[in-house]
């Protein structure tokens, strides 16, 4: 219910996977986070549409994201230059160390899901918000206005 309960709030059509068991337990989601590791050493700019649209094939669209091939398809959909060269560099023990080195921070920090947001203002100590349901408290801490799911702007 609780899918169907943000689906409703955010203005999304999130789906639990036909197979979670399969798509994220057993076939893994590591290929994807290299992926994403080594896309952000070559071309920055990219890593947002690419988590995104990674997220949107497990969790809207119920298709894989654990082959070489799932990734390749996400790369020519969104145009992603010379995506091959960047998808050797998966298994590269830099590509590996450095999401290594990104967990251990995370979870030194304490991270136990997504988002995990840090916040850090000049002058004061960081904490930490876990979820969607504490943007009011990120916005709050910005001093700017929280609006709300701004259902509005969504993309079909």
């Amino acid at each position: 219910m609780d899918l169907e309960h943000n689906n409703s709030y955010w203005g999304m059509n999130l789906k639990w996977p036909s197979n979670f068991q399969d798509i994220i337990q057993s076939k893994g989601t590591l290929l994807a986070q290299r992926f994403l590791v080594a896309l952000d050493n070559k071309e920055p700019e990219f890593v947002q549409k690419v988590a995104e649209e990674l997220w949107m094939k497990i969790w809207s669209r119920d298709e894989p994201i654990g082959k070489v091939e799932n990734i390749k398809e996400v790369c020519k959909k969104l145009k992603i230059p010379d995506f091959d060269t960047i998808i050797t560099e998966i298994n590269s023990e830099k590509v590996k160390n450095q999401l290594k080195q990104n967990t251990d921070e995370a979870y030194n920090l304490g991270a136990f899901g997504i988002p995990w947001i840090v916040v850090q203002k000049q002058g004061k100590e960081p904490f930490y918000l876990f979820g969607s349901d504490r943007l009011h408290i990120l916005c709050n801490e910005l001093e700017c206005e929280y609006q709300g799911p701004l259902k509005n702007l969504k993309k079909n």
